[in-house]
């Protein structure tokens, strides 16, 4: 079976990202509408959820943003063009996006009122400013998605070693 070009596994690959497409534009818009039925928030469980929602709707853009890149990726490769500069720049996007992610991820969780599980731990550990912040913080960051980009932003750097030689064997020619 044939993985790039007509009738492939690439094909196949597109369908899907198109349905996950749709699906992800429905998933902002109801989240959205739920993000407006918390405005503006009552009381704490009210801003914890506001918070949650908030989280859901970036992700959303994102993963969208996302998929965008991919399906752009997909059909490049379609047409067997692999190590081409958009294909570099459109994992590179891929990268940054999940980084932003994790960044707009930590700044909402410092606004967030649920830190029980960090008070807890301030208790234990004495009551110090520091270390509450800086448990805070720390405990905001998804390191596996922050892992991920770094993975990826390397391949986007493997792509663009491709493409400099891709580039050198045309001009040798």
């Amino acid at each position: 079976m044939k993985h790039f070009g007509k009738n492939s596994i690439s094909s196949a690959l597109r369908i899907i990202i198109d349905l996950a497409l749709v699906l992800e534009l429905l998933t902002v818009a109801v989240t959205l509408w739920q993000i407006f039925q918390y405005l503006p928030p009552k009381n704490d469980s009210g801003k914890i959820m506001l918070f949650a929602f908030l989280s859901q709707f970036i992700f959303g853009i994102i993963s969208f943003l996302i998929t965008l890149q991919l399906r752009k990726l997909i059909n490049a490769f379609k047409k067997e063009a692999f190590f081409e500069l958009k294909n570099v720049k459109r994992i590179q996007n891929i990268s940054l996006l999940l980084f932003l992610y994790v960044i707009s991820d930590i700044a909402l969780s410092q606004f967030n009122p649920n830190q029980r599980s960090i008070e807890i731990i301030s208790r234990i550990a004495g009551n110090m400013p520091f270390i509450d912040y800086f448990l805070s913080f720390v405990s905001a960051i998804n390191f596996k998605i922050l892992f991920l980009s770094a993975v990826i932003y390397v391949i986007s750097r493997v792509f663009k070693n491709g493409y400099e030689l891709k580039e050198q064997t045309t001009l040798t020619i």
